[in-house]
């Protein structure tokens, strides 16, 4: 692999980042219009739910406020594919379409409908159900040109506004459907159960020298972004990353799967962990398995564990050079 073509074609992704050029038209659809959409299979939710969990009191509430007449919240809509994705509201959506098909019961109404408590959307009285069937709902919709850079960005957007942004790799399928098939492909042929770890491991091989010294800033204006997203930036050049694992000899794809296993198996048993501490684990691993003979997996858990409350405290926020800066401390932390 170029390691000049790799870092030629980075250094273009900031600047292609900015939302002027992105094309958005504004629709306005029926309640019962999305709920058709969403029965055939037209329109669908990244992942196939929500990506923040509502309570039924919460989702009650919602449903009263649009029975009383309140306006529903806009929602933003990813028109650019044959399939259609909710990027923003999908909360709202979901909330709606359960109870139009009676999934639960309203609880804890306050004003004028509480004498409906507990109604299902079939025992409501027509002009209620028709009420709730005819909302209209303004929909930014991002148009067919639009880029996945582009599109990414605005779906990292939405989910930073509901603090979920560790769940943009879920986006990845919408975005970059080519290339999210390829890295499942690629994982099946090595008998790897979750591409995303799979895919997180080859980014930290491929930027190993950045994580070891914490220098994220040489040659590629990326220090700025997010790790998730950069995890996402990387599938746009998915070829490249693939080319760099099929013909660099220093670096066996059969190790890969191995990797994989041993990594999978400390996460498994730590489920207390952060989403930070999970990929700076998955890094700090990957970054150190060429230089052990054998996974000592009771012994490196605990230089990890030891070396991740001296360090923790090093970077912060969710910027991609916080990541790189405490895999360096911690790394060098362990292999003293």
């Amino acid at each position: 692999m170029s390691e000049d073509r790799l870092e030629q074609s980075l250094n273009m992704q900031p600047q292609r980042f900015g939302v002027a050029s992105t094309m958005f038209r504004t629709r306005i659809f029926r309640v019962s219009e999305l709920i058709d959409m969403l029965n055939k299979k037209k329109l669908r939710l990244v992942g196939d739910k929500p990506f923040k969990k509502w309570s039924v009191s919460h989702k009650s509430r919602v449903i009263e406020c649009l029975l009383l007449g309140l306006p529903a919240d806009s929602i933003i809509i990813d028109g650019s594919e044959s399939v259609w994705y909710l990027v923003d509201g999908a909360e709202l959506i979901s909330t709606i379409y359960e109870y139009v098909t009676n999934s639960f019961s309203l609880k804890n109404v306050n004003f004028d409908i509480s004498e409906y408590a507990d109604a299902s959307f079939e025992s409501l009285p027509l002009h209620l159900r028709g009420r709730l069937y005819n909302l209209e709902i303004i929909a930014t919709i991002i148009n067919p040109d639009t880029s996945p850079i582009h599109k990414l960005g605005i779906y990292g957007s939405s989910l930073l506004k509901i603090g979920k942004e560790k769940e943009l790799w879920r986006c990845t399928q919408a975005v970059y459907p080519d290339s999210f098939r390829e890295i499942q492909a690629f994982a099946y042929s090595l008998e790897i159960e979750d591409s995303h770890l799979l895919w997180q491991i080859m980014v930290a091989v491929l930027f190993a020298q950045r994580f070891r010294t914490g220098k994220f800033e040489l040659n590629i204006n990326l220090s700025g972004t997010r790790f998730d997203m950069l995890e996402c930036i990387m599938l746009d050049r998915f070829e490249i990353v693939y080319e760099f694992f099929s013909h660099d000899k220093s670096i066996s794809r059969a190790a890969l799967p191995v990797m994989a296993h041993d990594i999978q198996e400390v996460l498994n048993e730590q489920e207390e962990w952060k989403y930070k501490k999970k990929t700076i684990f998955t890094i700090l691993t990957s970054l150190l398995y060429p230089s052990v003979d054998k996974f000592d997996k009771e012994s490196f858990l605990k230089r990890f564990e030891k070396a991740w409350k001296k360090n923790s405290r090093i970077g912060v926020g969710h910027l991609f050079r916080d990541y790189a800066v405490k895999s360096s401390a911690i790394y060098k932390s362990i292999v003293r």
